[in-house]
């Protein structure tokens, strides 16, 4: 089964960009960085759920006391579940077991945001970071599993992270995808088509993406699943008018929002799929 391991600072969206590729809001998402446990969400293709998935939250072995027994809850519920279990920091993880006629077999791994430099940013109160960077080291060691970093667009490539982190297990970069978020903000500075193509040629990656989310009130005005999916175009469709205002020739074939990136990582695991 093809594993997807979600990667990279606090606070940069990437428990986000899972809601999106996801297409569901399930999260426990704040401000300040909220994923404390890698959360394994295990999705199985069952054709006897066809209406409505059926979601389990494994028993917990960091709180066999409190949660001994698999439950099984709504996705509306889920978010609630997860918060309770997020209460303290460990490298033990939550399972989700998600099941339904419309996924295909996939297992996607959210991971505590790392932390670098300068650490006064940092909140909630985490572990060391090199205790941080142990456990998500070892998360995405395995050579089946694909590293998916998430990054904020940088001003300069050189002021990145991820790429010189991910090097430890992949040198490379053979097996990683990066994708980078608050695009938006990286694109209003340009001012020519010569800078958005210098830009992205030296991204350190061919296998890079480039994102926006919608912000955290906007994600809450999204009542059902239909307009959480409208939101999420509306934000690559805002990225892509800015590059059509600077008529930048190349916009079809810009590795540009989560749809784009959704589509690449699913072929990717489809190829998996077809090897086995």
């Amino acid at each position: 089964m093809p594993e997807l391991v979600f990667i990279g600072p606090q606070g940069v969206g990437k428990s986000s960009f899972i809601e999106a590729f996801f297409g569901h809001k399930f999260n426990y998402i704040s401000k300040n960085g909220a994923t404390k446990r890698p959360i394994h969400i295990l999705l199985l293709n069952n054709p006897n759920y066809s209406t409505i998935p059926r979601i389990t939250v494994i028993k917990d072995s960091l709180f066999p006391d409190l949660y001994p027994d698999d439950i099984n809850v709504s996705i509306d519920h889920l978010p609630d579940i997860i918060y309770e279990r997020s209460q303290q920091w460990s490298s033990e993880g939550i399972l989700i077991k998600y099941e339904y006629d419309k996924c295909w077999n996939i297992r996607i791994i959210d991971t505590p945001g790392l932390i670098f430099p300068p650490y006064d940013l940092v909140s909630g109160n985490p572990p060391p970071p090199e205790q941080l960077q142990d456990w998500i080291i070892e998360l995405v060691r395995p050579h089946h599993r694909i590293p998916i970093c998430v990054e904020e667009a940088q001003q300069e490539w050189d002021d990145a992270d991820m790429p010189h982190f991910i090097r430890k297990v992949d040198p490379k970069l053979e097996r990683t995808i990066f994708i980078y978020t608050k695009f938006y903000f990286r694109l209003r500075t340009f001012l020519s088509i010569a800078e958005i193509d210098r830009y992205l040629t030296k991204a350190p990656s061919h296998q890079s993406f480039f994102v926006t989310q919608f912000s955290m009130p906007v994600r809450e005005q999204a009542r059902n699943i239909l307009e959480f999916h409208d939101k999420v175009f509306y934000s690559a469709r805002r990225d892509m008018d800015i590059l059509d205002y600077l008529k930048y020739p190349k916009h079809g074939e810009t590795p540009l929002g989560v749809q784009r990136a959704r589509n690449y990582l699913l072929n990717l695991t489809w190829k998996y799929h077809c090897k086995k």
